[in-house]
């Protein structure tokens, strides 16, 4: 009887250690992933499928939450802040630096050497935005390039050539502007927004004004360079708004699907924007798609500039599923998979990689060659200093934007709104080392 007994219990616990190993070798791993909405849906579905394919094949359980160029900032911080950051992150330009600055990224140095060899190199340019203490800890995706639109036809009719300087961009939109035929030669926001942080440090860097020095250690924001470019911003809409308004009413408050949504309407002759302007003329058959020209961006005594805004995948340090996100990275950053990418996205997808920048793809037309010509002169927020945290963060805390708000809006003198940017700047470096 007690043999009996002790065989049943036996029988039992080796029934519960079965069932439960059964149970969880039935549970998938699962992985949670952030990515962003861009307006080129087509790009957005490939990337999709591409990781869901991944993810079929290795039998995982995905989590994935879209983000938006409104947003995406201020949900990592706040995801940071709550500790519910995701394993797989597609981090904005300055994301990396400033993560990273907040320790919360891993080191993925192995895997991003792998990922850089296989894609024919990473650009030299970019090595800033992702090594920091001698370590890697993100992989660029791509480049949403900056790149000048204009309308040629519109050109073409006054007698005029694509502004290769910041005065040529004046003198057209003053030649174009039409209010009868609700036409503005300029419809360029200096808002918080992707395409207002990017368009103002790119027109500072072409008077030759900079954040910092090339040591990253002394500030140099606070200069004669910096207010020029401040006030050739602001006079787009003080100085013309009496005599002849060249921006498109409303832009000094636009964000980022503003001037796509304006170029649409028919309502504007230039603006600095990605491919995803272009991409929506295509994909709709509109028939501004053949007046429209994407162009080198507009120069100034310092040179011609464009914006390197580098979108990054980024594994969070807390992550329990490092080898899995490892692999789905390495599965995106594949030379087929970054090739499909690239082609689905009319030019967004701008090259951050030699193989990619070598593809035939560039080829096709005049605005896909315009794609790459502004990708090889574009550089990050921080140029020609350093990306460390604390430039990532002046960055993301929009203050030069909102400096061009204080005296469009606000009504300061361009002198006192760089004052007050500066003093901001100054307290930002002197907390984030």
């Amino acid at each position: 009887m007690r043999k009996s007994l002790w065989f049943s219990i036996w029988v039992m616990t080796l029934c519960f250690i079965f069932l439960g190993s059964s149970l969880s070798y039935g549970q998938k791993p699962a992985l949670k992933i952030w990515l962003l909405r861009t307006f080129v849906s087509d790009a957005n579905e490939v990337l999709e499928r591409q990781i869901r394919d991944w993810a079929k094949e290795k039998n995982v359980e995905l989590q994935i939450m879209y983000l938006t160029y409104a947003d995406i900032g201020t949900k990592y911080v706040a995801a940071i802040e709550a500790a519910e950051v995701p394993d797989v992150g597609f981090l904005p330009e300055v994301g990396p630096a400033r993560y990273h600055g907040m320790g919360q990224l891993l080191d993925i140095t192995g895997l991003a050497k792998k990922v850089f060899k296989a894609n024919g190199g990473l650009f030299e340019a970019a090595y800033p935005s992702v090594r920091f203490d001698g370590k890697i800890w993100s992989i660029p995706h791509f480049n949403m390039v900056g790149v000048w639109y204009v309308r040629k036809d519109l050109l073409d009719k006054a007698g005029l050539k694509p502004p290769a300087t910041w005065d040529d961009v004046i003198n057209v939109a003053e030649k174009i502007t039409d209010p009868s035929k609700v036409m503005y030669g300029l419809g360029q926001t200096f808002n918080r927004s992707v395409d207002g942080d990017g368009t103002f440090m790119l027109l500072m860097r072409s008077f030759g004004a900079s954040l910092t020095d090339k040591t990253g250690k002394k500030i140099t924001f606070n200069s004669p360079e910096t207010l020029a470019a401040l006030k050739w911003a602001t006079e787009t809409f003080t100085k013309y708004k009496r005599k002849k308004r060249i921006q498109a009413p409303g832009a000094e408050g636009w964000t980022d699907p503003s001037n796509n949504e304006a170029w649409l309407a028919d309502n504007i002759a230039q603006t600095q924007n990605s491919a995803s302007i272009y991409f929506a003329l295509v994909k709709k058959n509109h028939p501004l798609e053949k007046v429209t020209l994407l162009t080198r961006m507009p120069g100034g005594p310092a040179g011609a500039f464009s914006r390197m805004t580098l979108w990054h995948w980024g594994i969070f340090k807390k992550t329990k599923q490092s080898k899995l996100a490892k692999d789905l990275v390495k599965y995106i950053m594949s030379p087929k998979n970054l090739k499909e990418y690239t082609e689905s996205a009319l030019g967004q997808a701008a090259p951050v990689y030699n193989d990619i920048a070598k593809l035939p793809y560039w080829e096709q037309n005049e605005n896909f060659k315009a794609v790459l010509e502004n990708a090889r002169i574009s550089v990050l927020p921080s140029d020609p200093g350093p990306m460390t945290a604390a430039a990532a963060e002046v960055y993301a805390r929009h203050i030069y934007t909102d400096m061009c708000s204080r005296v469009v809006i606000g009504g300061l003198t361009p002198e006192k709104a760089m004052a007050e940017a500066t003093k901001r700047i100054e307290e930002i470096y002197a907390t984030i080392k």
